[in-house]
């Protein structure tokens, strides 16, 4: 499936192949006999490891040349992940660590003496997204602790909010505010063109596997946007272009159910679930995570474990 969807230039079949692969691995295998906090920790561990080696290596260049700090991920890195994936990942891990704060796992020393390291790799990407992601988060734990009866409906509007922003872009005001914090107009002119496109045929769209070509027709011939091949860096956008609301439908029902139940049950894997589903909304806003490698491996991967961990604690089938 993964190499069907290489192919095609689609990654909507890598996605289902990874999800498929992954939940079978996860269900139909001995990991039943294995505590589970051996993968959050895993995971966990490799993400610390890889901030750990690049920023070793950014330390050792900031000796050398006279360079800033903050956002040197890029210029630096020994390991190869660009900036808003890598804090993509550091956030999941920082969910993960809370996890464990949680559950005892770790205690509060462990954190204290981890929460530095996660905001100076923050830091050091000079990932926005990831900035505004990591807040959120620390207020959603926030309300999860002092605030537990609140918790539930807190996590479904700072869910929903995303989906509001985007609406709200499509004003003037909204629009100049985004283009100062972007530093330039290309994602907003991305964002028009987009929205032209999707208005052509909403319902359906344009087909899946086409988004490219459909969003390089409709540029101006001599945009920065066109001559770079620009995805349309807004998984929403990439998704209403390939295959419209009705596609759009499915892929956030999958999210959707997953975090109903996980609401619902009251699972003690809710946190974690919550999480991810705030992660993936708010950082679907500005960057097309399904077409990047890091990005659908990470969906899978997790979508699938969350899958996994709420059907054996609610002890039913998941379809």
């Amino acid at each position: 499936m993964v190499i069907i969807g290489d192919g095609f230039d689609d990654k909507s079949y890598s996605i289902i192949g990874l999800c498929i692969l992954f939940y079978l691995i996860f269900s139909k295998n001995s990991f039943r006999k294995i505590n589970i906090n051996y993968i959050l920790f895993s995971f966990l561990l490799g993400v610390l490891v890889v901030g750990l080696v690049n920023i070793t290596n950014i330390v050792g260049q900031l000796m050398l040349d006279d360079f800033s700090l903050f956002n040197s991920w890029e210029s630096y890195s020994i390991i190869d992940i660009q900036k808003i994936y890598y804090a993509l990942y550091l956030n999941m891990a920082y969910v993960i660590l809370l996890y464990f704060l949680q559950e005892k796992v770790l205690t509060i020393r462990v954190y204290l003496l981890c929460l530095p390291l996660v905001g100076l790799l923050l830091f050091v990407t000079g990932a926005v997204s990831g900035f505004l992601v990591f807040i959120l988060i620390n207020i959603l734990f926030g309300v999860k602790v002092l605030f537990p009866l609140y918790f539930a409906k807190f996590s479904i509007l700072a869910l929903v909010f995303p989906l509001v922003l985007l609406f709200l872009m499509s004003f003037n005001n909204t629009q100049s505010i985004f283009q100062k914090l972007d530093g330039d107009g290309s994602r907003l002119r991305n964002y028009k063109t987009n929205i032209g496109i999707i208005l052509e045929k909403p319902i359906l769209g344009h087909g899946i596997g086409v988004e490219m070509r459909a969003m390089q027709d409709a540029r101006d011939i001599n945009s920065w946007e066109r001559k770079e091949a620009y995805n349309a860096h807004n998984q929403y956008f990439e998704i209403l272009i390939g295959g419209g609301f009705v596609y759009l439908f499915l892929l956030l029902s999958l999210l959707g159910i997953l975090l109903f139940n996980s609401i619902r049950l009251n699972s003690k894997f809710n946190w974690l679930t919550i999480s991810f589903n705030l992660i993936l909304f708010y950082v679907f806003i500005i960057e097309s995570l399904l077409v990047r490698h890091h990005g659908f491996m990470f969906f899978s991967f997790f979508l699938s474990l969350l899958w996994y961990l709420e059907s054996s604690s609610a002890n039913c089938n998941t379809i």
